[in-house]
């Protein structure tokens, strides 16, 4: 019996011996190892394959190697990671809230070209990467019961920083039709285009520059084509519309100034000024005939002057 208690008391001391103890962060991160758990702030300790965090000595998070993976617990939160042999995740799992999702990753050789998202009931949307000349684009449908409309991120060549985000007209429900994903072409000047065709057989093609900034969008008799700055700030839109045309000027994010055509011809220009305060020029056959000021509401008037 003795022995038997000095065994156990052994195995105890060197576990506890190979046990690391670190301080940590809100991120679960070693940020150096330290004697012993303090019960203060943010601290980790590893032991056969386990990490715990802590916070002020109570667990928060527990990763757990498997032989296949990970698994992460949190409070209300769990993940499941599902390793290849070459370490790239295939497969992951996570539920939160009574929710379960599950997504797969498809892999084009070393190149992730796709990840499907299951809520359970079927396949909830899907993102599929291309390659473009400034790395690569991100393109997200969705299912059946409704769908988000496309959403384009264009990393940086080292997959790890996003440049630029897209993203047109927010969430949309859509009771029966899921748009196939467009499929993209790249001119020698670099810059891609693409072709979607929604359920009443409508196509609208983008352009994007090697940058991934969209450079012009074109549906039927409606366009819109844009230019950027240098930092790629939009300072410019023009937008048809079968013979109405509207061309919009941008500083710092805000519209400053907009002239309005029909068949080319100028019929009025607004410009907004710092104050707030809007001057609308309205022409006739193309000869300015009126300035307008308008309060910030652009509704009441300030002043109006005629031009003879």
């Amino acid at each position: 019996m003795k022995k038997a208690i000095i065994a156990l008391l052994i195995s105890i001391s060197l576990s506890s011996i190979s046990a690391e103890v670190f301080d940590s962060n809100a991120l679960g991160q070693n940020l150096g190892e330290k004697d012993q758990l303090a019960g203060t702030g943010y601290e980790g300790e590893s032991n056969a394959g386990v990490t715990t965090i802590y916070l002020d000595g109570e667990p928060i998070r527990t990763r757990t190697e498997t032989g296949s993976g990970y698994t992460i617990e949190e409070d209300g939160y769990s993940l499941s990671v599902i390793l290849d042999s070459s370490g790239r995740r295939i497969r992951d799992i996570t539920e939160e809230g009574g929710a379960i999702t599950e997504r797969s990753y498809s892999y084009d050789g070393s190149r992730l070209s796709a990840v499907t998202v299951s809520d359970g009931e079927g396949i909830e949307r899907i993102i599929e990467y291309v390659d473009t000349p400034a790395g690569h684009l991100a393109g997200l449908s969705g299912a059946e019961h409704g769908y988000l409309t496309p959403y384009y991120y264009v990393y940086s060549l080292d997959g790890d920083s996003i440049n630029v985000s897209f993203h047109s007209q927010g969430r949309e429900e859509r009771p029966s039709f899921v748009p196939d994903p467009a499929v993209y072409s790249v001119d020698e000047n670099g810059n891609w285009t693409g072709t979607t065709t929604d359920e009443n057989g409508a196509e609208t093609t983008r352009t994007y520059s090697p940058d991934g900034l969209l450079m012009r969008m074109e549906s039927g008799e409606e366009s819109q084509e844009y230019t950027y700055d240098e930092d790629g700030e939009l300072i410019l839109l023009d937008s048809r519309s079968g013979s109405e045309r509207t061309v919009s000027e941008y500083a710092d994010g805000h519209l400053i100034h907009e002239d309005s055509y029909i068949d080319d011809v100028i019929q009025k220009s607004r410009t907004y000024n710092d104050d707030g305060s809007v001057e609308e020029i309205r022409y006739a056959d193309g000869v300015r005939k009126s300035l307008i000021l308008f309060d910030s509401d652009g509704l009441r008037i300030r002043r109006v002057e005629t031009f003879r």
